[in-house]
């Protein structure tokens, strides 16, 4: 809603009990008097309350074919202007390019369908300003379907690309997963005792990949170990039974039991990794999960989905472990209003 000049943002979020309440519907406003009966607060420090409205107003405008209204446009320039993960999956971009390049290509008809499934699914969430957030269990089956067809995991996959379109489109959807689990935390953490000890935490890489310098020294053993044992299962010098008693079981324990180490180097171009001495191989590994995570399209798909499994599951048990102690909290709702100014959408920002 616009109001001298400001952007008005007001939604209600239901959220059902349990260990971390769980979100399960987002209402947005509509009603003239609603805002007339809340004053707009100034946004969170990092925006997540404006985010998470300007998130779902646009998408909700896009699946009902609105995007050309100015009201959609003003979501938009908000969002893209305020949201650092757009920003940081720009700077990350070119480096992704790079490896794709260097990867086999995935059928363009397995990837086109996906487009299509996936924008179907999306429009059938977003279809009303009364999002049921049940709904994205029709995102995960499409995901997991395009993770059968292509027969590998979306986990460090530099193969998988769509349109500019989708890419913008699946930013956004993650931004509005993103900030809806914040502000869970930011309530949470508004009635605890001690911060020190009870806050829950936001972390944009170790939430979806912990401990990722202990995967780069996995993913380097079990790089060396490849290297070593390749003379042994290929070529002239190959033997039957070192292959069958040795190498084969030792490499289905490196996916059992490391297997983001492993999937990590399987992605990887031979050149890219024969490329480079130990010392800048280990730096390289490190910055090729970022980047994957931050830039790559697969790594979206990999965000979305953890998110929507925790809506499913609750967060606890996906993002906070350390909360799933069987304390329940019954079931509310948080109502939400801020006031957007043009100086806080143009101001410039650094990621």
């Amino acid at each position: 809603m616009k109001k001298n000049g400001s952007t008005h943002i007001g939604f209600d979020i239901n959220l059902d009990g349990g260990g971390i309440p769980r979100p399960s519907k987002l209402s947005l406003w509509q009603d003239k008097e609603q805002f007339q009966k809340n004053k707009p607060q100034t946004p969170f420090k990092y925006f997540s309350d404006a985010l998470l409205g300007a998130s779902a107003n646009y998408l909700c405008a896009w699946a009902q074919n609105k995007t050309q209204s100015t009201d959609a446009k003003t979501w938009h320039h908000a969002w893209q202007n305020l949201e650092p993960h757009y920003e940081m999956s720009a700077r990350s971009s070119e480096r992704v390019h790079s490896l794709n390049k260097q990867v086999s290509a995935i059928d363009s008809k397995i990837l086109q369908n996906f487009e299509s499934n996936f924008n179907e699914g999306l429009r059938r969430v977003f279809q009303s300003e009364k999002i049921d957030l049940k709904n994205f269990w029709l995102l995960i089956e499409t995901i997991d379907s395009l993770e059968a067809q292509i027969k590998a995991p979306l986990l460090f996959n530099f193969s998988v690309h769509f349109s500019a379109e989708l890419c913008e489109r699946l930013q956004m959807l993650y931004s509005f997963l993103w900030n809806l689990r914040t502000l869970v935390a930011v309530d949470h953490n508004a009635h605890i005792e001690d911060p020190s000890h009870e806050a829950l935490r936001m972390d944009s890489i170790c939430d979806y990949l912990p401990k990722s310098d202990y995967v780069v020294n996995d993913a380097l053993l079990y790089y060396h170990f490849k290297k070593l044992s390749r003379p042994y299962s290929a070529g002239k010098t190959s033997d039957v039974r070192i292959e069958k008693l040795l190498v084969t079981p030792l490499e289905k324990a490196f996916h059992q039991y490391s297997h983001n180490a492993s999937y990590l180097i399987d992605h990887m171009p031979e050149s890219f990794l024969s490329s480079m001495n130990p010392t800048d191989l280990e730096e390289a590994l490190y910055l090729v999960q970022m980047d994957w995570l931050l830039g790559a399209p697969s790594g979206l798909l990999f965000k979305i989905r953890e998110e929507i499994f925790g809506i499913q599951n609750g967060y606890e048990k996906i993002f906070w472990p350390e909360w799933d102690n069987g304390n329940l909290k019954k079931p509310m709702q948080l109502s939400v209003c801020c006031e957007l100014t043009p100086e806080m959408i143009n101001k410039s920002k650094a990621a």
